[in-house]
């Protein structure tokens, strides 16, 4: 039934509006082998969340949303620091590796293998942030630090050079959260560290947008503390920016805020951990993320997931049927919803079935809970409106319904009604008696 449910769901919410909470992170205890760190960036010509290992690792990763797959590749980044980037005009991955020490070069991945394009342009630095411009068609370099050093230009990569866009606006810094803002068509760039106003360098909190030509300060905006190397992506579906963590004065932090083009709020919810690197998926529509404890995590719509017993059932040879979920089984997305049907006769030719449905207030205009005597079910109701049914196994009297949920965000909140009954021929002039009911809610948590 796990394809069946898996459509009837997502038909379900195409004609239902499910009230959903915030957004959460949900651990999908899943590792490549042998990853050690590194960057997470979403390829979408090749629709894959990439994870481009970090100095000392250098190897590709792909994440479908069950499984990581090593990508092979001939050619591989030299073994250095880099930022990475997906340049969604040109379609490829552009990595900006080096250091002080190295100087910067430019290497893209077709997804094929890396090639180097350029060894000069941007002056060397550490720490310096990466991404894309889709309104104005180009790949954006700001900032970084060189011997403590500070720096506020812009940059821009046209897949043959680099060119300076800007000397600045934000106070130079490095490690600044920088993505762009579908709702406003500009950059956002966020906090990082740099010289203050007294002797200490400090971290900042300031909120910048760059339009393509001038950059503009949101003036007394609360949001995030002052940190820098926050992780940053852009969830285009809901339309905000997600940010994750960082390093503020005092040590890590493992907040969530989400930037809606206008305003920072915070998401409370528990983090994942030191060193989040984030990017979002467009063809699943959840934003992956790669922690430096070895754990893949997704930011889903934030809901818990639940099962409630309700109605009644009526009586039939060997008591009422009962359904019930098993050890407080939930429907979370990913696992399996167990339930299980008692009081049955204990003849395998009692044969049980399972009802699911998405409503319970009406069933082709009748009002729910309606009444069955009509049909020659004595004293029995209908506490739902079926759309798919199940043939149980009758096992001594007992039933086991096992129903997989599909991982898929974008059914989180959805309602789902269950209610079984079970052949008793001679019992009732309608051969049936029928269970109490349950609603589940489908969760991610």
């Amino acid at each position: 039934m796990t394809c069946r449910l898996r459509l009837l769901l997502l038909a379900s919410l195409l004609t239902t509006s499910a009230t959903l909470a915030q957004n959460a992170w949900v651990n999908r205890n899943a590792s490549p082998p042998g990853q050690c760190g590194g960057r997470l960036v979403y390829d979408a010509a090749r629709q894959q969340s990439l994870l481009i290992g970090a100095i000392g690792c250098n190897q590709l990763n792909s994440w479908d949303g069950t499984a990581w797959t090593a990508v092979t590749a001939p050619n591989m980044l030299p073994n250095q620091q880099f930022v990475a980037a997906y340049d969604a005009g040109r379609d490829v991955i552009v990595a900006v590796t080096g250091g002080i020490s190295q100087g910067l070069s430019t290497y893209e991945w077709n997804g094929v293998t890396w090639t180097h394009r350029d060894y000069n342009g941007v002056p060397a630095r550490n720490s310096y942030s990466l991404a894309y411009d889709a309104a104005r068609g180009e790949l954006l370099l700001f900032g970084g630090e060189f011997y403590s050093n500070y720096f506020a230009d812009l940059w821009a990569w046209d897949g043959v050079q680099w060119t300076l866009r800007s000397f600045g606006g934000p106070m130079p810094r490095y490690g600044a959260a920088f993505v762009y803002d579908e709702v406003n068509q500009t950059m956002l760039l966020f906090g990082g560290k740099g010289a203050g106003l007294g002797p200490d360098d400090q971290n900042f909190d300031d909120t910048w947008e760059w339009d393509g030509s001038q950059w503009y300060l949101h003036f007394g905006l609360s949001g995030p503390s002052p940190r820098n190397q926050p992780a940053i992506a852009y969830d285009s579906t809901r339309q905000r920016a997600v940010l994750y963590g960082g390093l503020t004065d005092t040590g890590h932090v493992f907040d969530t805020w989400e930037w809606d083009g206008a305003a920072w709020q915070q998401i409370n919810v528990p983090g994942m951990g030191v060193g989040a690197t984030i990017a979002y998926d467009e063809q699943r529509d959840v934003v992956v993320a790669w922690t430096f404890g070895e754990e893949t995590w997704e930011y889903v719509p934030g809901v818990v997931s639940t099962y409630t017993p309700y109605g009644a059932g009526c009586a039939g040879p060997n008591g009422t049927p009962d359904l019930a979920a098993v050890g407080g089984s939930t429907p979370k997305i990913g696992t399996t919803l167990s339930l299980e049907l008692s009081n049955l006769p204990p003849s395998p030719f009692n044969i049980p079935l399972g009802f699911v449905g998405f409503e319970n207030t009406q069933w082709g205009g009748v009002p729910l809970p309606a009444p069955l005597d009509a049909f020659g079910f004595t004293g029995c109701q209908a506490w739902l409106a079926p759309v798919d049914s199940a043939t149980l196994v009758n096992s001594l009297g007992t039933a086991s319904w096992d129903l997989a949920i599909p991982f898929l965000p974008s059914v989180v909140g959805a309602d789902l009604f269950f209610q079984a009954a079970v052949l008793t021929v001679g019992w009732n002039p309608g051969g049936f008696v029928f269970s109490n009911a349950g609603h589940a809610i489908v969760g991610n948590y």
